[in-house]
C-alpha cells in the first residue's frame, strides 16, 4: 500500500479574503500534528469515477486541509 503525505495547513490567526486564502494556502505554516475532534477545516479534494458498469468505482484524493478552528480557541 503506498502511503501520501497531504499537508495540513495553519490558517487560525491569518486575516486576509477567504479566496486568497485558499488561492495561495501553500505559503501558510503547516500543522504535523494531529487535529482536535471538532475542528474546523477545510477539505480540497478530487473525485475520480470509473467503470462503465454497476457498481461504478469512486475515489475520493483530499489534496490539503486548511485548519480554520479548533475547539478552545
Amino acid at each position: 500500500m503506498t502511503v501520501f503525505l497531504v499537508p495540513v495547513y495553519d490558517a487560525r490567526k491569518v486575516d486576509v479574503n477567504f479566496y486568497d486564502l485558499v488561492l495561495n494556502c501553500e505559503q501558510l505554516k503547516c500543522i504535523n500534528r494531529e487535529i482536535p475532534v471538532g475542528s474546523c477545516v477545510v477539505v480540497a479534494y478530487t473525485l475520480n469515477t470509473w467503470g462503465n458498469t454497476l457498481p461504478i468505482n469512486v475515489s475520493f484524493n483530499v489534496k490539503w486541509v486548511m485548519v480554520l478552528g479548533v475547539p478552545g480557541n
